[in-house]
C-alpha cells in the first residue's frame, strides 16, 4: 500500500513538473521564434532600403544624362542660328531659356500629370517650330480622360529630340510628328526622312526612355518601325 501511494505521489510530482516547466519551455521556443522573425524582418527591411536607395540613385544617374543633352544640343542650334539668321537666334535664345526653365521645374517630378507634359511638349514643339519652320508640322490630339493621368516626366521631350535626331528636316523634307492618346498609351508617331548617317545609332536614348518607365511600371514602350512610318507607345500610369 506504501508503495502504491509512493507511486501515485511521484506521478502527481512529475505531473506538477510538467505543468510548470512546458510553459516555461514553450515561451523559451516561443521567444526565440519571435527573435529570430524579427531578425529576418530586420534584415529583410535593411535589404529593401538597400534596393530603394539604389534604384533610387540608378534612376537619378538616368535623369541627369537628359538635361546636360538637351542643353547641349540647343546651344549647337544657337550657335548656329546666330551666324545664318541673328535676329531669329534672339527669338531662338529667349524661348530656349523660358523651356529650359520649366524644363528644369518638372525634371524635379518623376512623374507628372499628361496634360502638364502635353504643355511642355508644346513649348518644346514650338522650339522645334522656330528652328525648322515649315520643315516641321505637329499635331496633339489627347482626351480628357487620359490628360487626367500621369506619366514619366519629360519623357516626351526625349522622343520629339529622338525624332530631330533621325531626320533630315527642312522646307523639302517635311516631317510631321502626331501625338495622340490610345487606352493606356500615349502614342507619338512621325514619317521617316532617316539621314545619312554612317555609323549605326547607339540607341542610348531610347534606352534611356525604356529603363525610365520600367521604374514605375511594367507596361513596356512599344515600338513600331517601318522604312516610312516610326512609331512610339508610351505607357500611361493610373495613378502616381
Amino acid at each position: 500500500m506504501y508503495s502504491g501511494l509512493n507511486g501515485a505521489m511521484n506521478i502527481q510530482n512529475f505531473l506538477t513538473h510538467l505543468i510548470v516547466r512546458v510553459p516555461f519551455a514553450f515561451m523559451i521556443i516561443l521567444c526565440v521564434q519571435i527573435s529570430y522573425l524579427l531578425e529576418i524582418n530586420k534584415q529583410e527591411k535593411t535589404f529593401l532600403t538597400q534596393q530603394s536607395l539604389e534604384s533610387q540613385l540608378n534612376y537619378q544617374q538616368l535623369k541627369n544624362q537628359i538635361s546636360p543633352h538637351f542643353l547641349f544640343n540647343n546651344i549647337n542650334v544657337l550657335t548656329s542660328l546666330i551666324e545664318e539668321n541673328p535676329k531669329k537666334a534672339v527669338q531662338f535664345s529667349e524661348n530656349l531659356s523660358n523651356i529650359y526653365r520649366y524644363f528644369l521645374k518638372q525634371e524635379k517630378q518623376d512623374v507628372v500629370l499628361v496634360n502638364d507634359e502635353i504643355n511642355f511638349a508644346k513649348c518644346y514643339l514650338a522650339l522645334l517650330k522656330d528652328r525648322f519652320e515649315i520643315g516641321l508640322n505637329y499635331t496633339i490630339n489627347i482626351d480628357e480622360k487620359t490628360a487626367e493621368k500621369y506619366i514619366v516626366s519629360t519623357i516626351l521631350q526625349q522622343v520629339l529630340e529622338n525624332v530631330v535626331k533621325h531626320n533630315t528636316i527642312n522646307e523639302d523634307n517635311i516631317v510631321s510628328i502626331n501625338i495622340t492618346s490610345k487606352e493606356s498609351y500615349l502614342v507619338v508617331e512621325n514619317n521617316k526622312i532617316p539621314k545619312f548617317i554612317t555609323e549605326e545609332s547607339s540607341k542610348k536614348g531610347i534606352e534611356n526612355i525604356r529603363k525610365r518607365i520600367a521604374f514605375f511600371t511594367d507596361e513596356i514602350v512599344v515600338i513600331e518601325s517601318t522604312t516610312e512610318m516610326y512609331k512610339i507607345q508610351l505607357p500611361i500610369l493610373e495613378t502616381i
